[in-house]
Order: C-alpha cells, then sequence, then structure tokens
C-alpha cells in the first residue's frame, strides 16, 4: 500500500517520506493500519480507506466511511477500463472535500483531503 501511496502522484515526495516506512511490513492488517495511520497524519489529510479488488474494506480512518469502500472500488475498476494499459489516479472534488483514489491489481487506496 505504501508504494500505491507514492506511485498516485497526488502527493509530494516531501510528504510521501513523512510516511512509517516499517507500515509495509509484517502481517497485512499490522501493515494496512500503519499506512493508513501514516496517510493520516499528511497535511489536509482528513481519511484514508484501502478495499481490495472486490471493495471489500481493508481499513479506514477519519472521515473515510467504510461503507463507501465499493462504491471507491467500483470507480477505480471503471476508471481503468478507460486506459487499460497505463496507471492512472482518479480525482474527485467537491467543494467540501477531495477524494484522491489509486488502485492496481491487488489493493485501492482513497485518501480524503480538505480542497486546497
Amino acid at each position: 500500500l505504501l508504494y500505491r501511496l507514492k506511485g498516485c502522484g497526488c502527493l509530494s515526495k516531501a510528504t510521501i517520506d513523512q510516511l512509517p516506512r516499517e507500515a509495509s511490513v509484517g502481517r497485512m492488517e499490522k501493515g494496512v493500519d500503519g499506512v493508513l495511520e501514516g496517510a493520516m497524519s499528511l497535511p489536509g489529510v482528513q481519511g484514508a480507506l484501502a478495499a481490495d479488488d472486490q471493495g471489500l474494506c481493508l481499513g479506514a480512518k477519519g472521515t473515510a466511511p467504510a461503507a463507501a469502500s465499493g462504491y471507491i472500488a467500483a470507480l477505480a475498476h471503471r476508471a481503468s477500463q478507460l486506459e487499460p494499459e497505463s496507471r492512472f489516479s482518479v480525482c474527485v472534488e467537491s467543494e467540501a472535500m477531495n477524494i484522491l483514489i489509486n488502485a492496481d491489481s491487488d489493493a485501492t487506496v482513497a485518501l480524503y483531503k480538505i480542497p486546497a
């Protein structure tokens, strides 16, 4: 998951360097929780969510509702069909919140951020 957060292009290198490195090692639950906790400490992030490719919530923190994991995974899947050979990020923008979504074959990660 740490790799997916790095690859989404939504976060600066300085911000990425603040994420805990040890979160990607060890048991899956501990790794997911550590990465989501690290993401929550980033500037402007109000929520973080991880889902598997079927939309099952792997973890949610802050304002990211666990019940949204299926919608987040489905949105990422549909977006991937637009350009199947490319890695991509999706940004859902509203006046109150921006949701940054990045997915690959293993998991989907969404960060809920306050608009700049």
